[in-house]
């Protein structure tokens, strides 16, 4: 019998639950933090639902594209996402790792369950992920790169929690409180509001990058926040973001 190989990451973000779990779910924020940092993330469909797929490209520094997926499996708003998560291409099927030293090896579909918990106003985020249908070769590749994968995870965390803390600062500054029940003033306005502090966040991430790469990523940005990040105002009702 094969040994259950698990990857635990356990991240505390100054930000309440709901938004978090949003964070996760919604094609509006994910493609803004999601993936390894410089890359650019593009969302190609995301169906919340048990058996629903979300669908995403990432674009490296260099120009070079890969696709993956998520097929949820449980779903209980904002406590808990199941998933199996998968590379595939662009059509959708489920395909091997596109890196050539592992990609023979790698595992075809890793189970992921992530919980969400609140404490004064942080949520504290488990993930546990392993490889299901696995050889025992693809179980000692996983195995080998835990290590990797804890400091990858890092870095696509911390990208989450910047861009939390943007997002929790661009709505201070454009609501009014009421009775504890958070009301916009004017929906348009915070729309700019996030449009503009969207665009600072990726100037500062570009200027760690490469003048090429910056300008690339810059690009993408301006011609997708007004196309993806579409604020409507119910979106904003109390505990939702």
């Amino acid at each position: 019998m094969s040994k259950q190989i698990e990857l635990v990451i356990t991240r505390t973000f100054d930000a309440p639950r709901e938004l978090v779990f949003k964070a996760f779910t919604q094609s509006e924020h994910l493609q803004h933090w999601w993936g390894p940092k410089g890359f650019t993330m593009n969302v190609a469909k995301l169906d919340l639902r048990p058996g629903g797929i979300f669908q995403y490209s990432m674009r490296s520094p260099e120009g070079h594209e890969m696709w993956g997926k998520f097929v949820y499996r449980e779903i209980a708003e904002p406590e808990k996402l199941v998933y199996v998560s998968s590379f595939s291409d662009a059509e959708g099927n489920t395909v091997r790792a596109p890196f050539s030293s592992i990609s023979s090896t790698w595992p075809l579909e890793v189970l992921n369950m992530l919980t969400f918990t609140e404490h004064e106003g942080k949520t504290t985020l488990t993930m546990r992920g392993g490889p299901i249908n696995a050889t025992e070769e693809e179980i000692k590749t996983f195995e080998s790169m835990l290590e990797s994968m804890q400091q990858g995870f890092a870095g696509t965390f911390d990208q989450l929690a910047d861009y939390l803390a943007m997002v929790i600062d661009s709505y201070a500054n454009n609501k009014s409180r009421k009775g504890g029940i958070t009301m916009i003033e004017d929906t348009q306005e915070v729309f700019e509001q996030q449009r503009q502090d969207l665009l600072k966040y990726n100037d500062q991430l570009s200027k760690s990058m490469r003048p090429d790469e910056a300008e690339m990523k810059g690009h993408h940005l301006a011609a997708t926040v007004d196309e993806k990040f579409d604020i409507q105002k119910g979106d904003f009702d109390s505990g939702s973001y």
